[in-house]
């Protein structure tokens, strides 16, 4: 019996999905390693400037339900700021996708939160670069 392949829709955000966003992107990454005291409150703020200087924010959703979220991706060409992909969906192309389409023809790719899976992909990519966003 073989396994059947995800579908899925790319879509950009829409105001309903920001509380989504927001919340996965800020509890994954606080995961990860984050200790500073006022996490939440800098971190939400860093996110909000990228949304108001006009990064793409790229939705990975049922095509039959728009509303059902699989992941999400943000992204300025040729940076990448976060990439979430929720547990149960991750595996099958969703955040390749995600970053492909929201980088375009851009080859040279910095990345911006450092986490175990931006690591091992940047082992494997040697043009894939951590960036200090100021």
């Amino acid at each position: 019996m073989t396994e059947e392949k995800l579908t899925f829709a790319l879509r950009p955000l829409e105001e309903s999905d920001w509380n989504c966003v927001l919340k996965s992107w800020l509890r994954s990454y606080r995961a990860t390693r984050p200790t500073w005291r006022d996490y939440y409150t800098q971190k939400h703020h860093e996110i909000e400037v990228y949304r108001q200087r006009g990064a793409a924010f790229l939705i990975a959703c049922d095509p039959a339900d728009k509303t059902t979220i699989f992941g999400w991706a943000c992204v300025e060409a040729p940076v990448v700021y976060f990439v979430y992909v929720k547990p149960y969906f991750r595996g099958q192309g969703i955040a390749k996708t995600l970053v492909a389409s929201g980088l375009g023809n851009s080859l040279c790719v910095a990345y911006t939160h450092k986490t175990a899976s931006s690591e091992a992909i940047a082992r494997t990519h040697d043009c894939l670069r951590l960036v200090t966003m100021g």
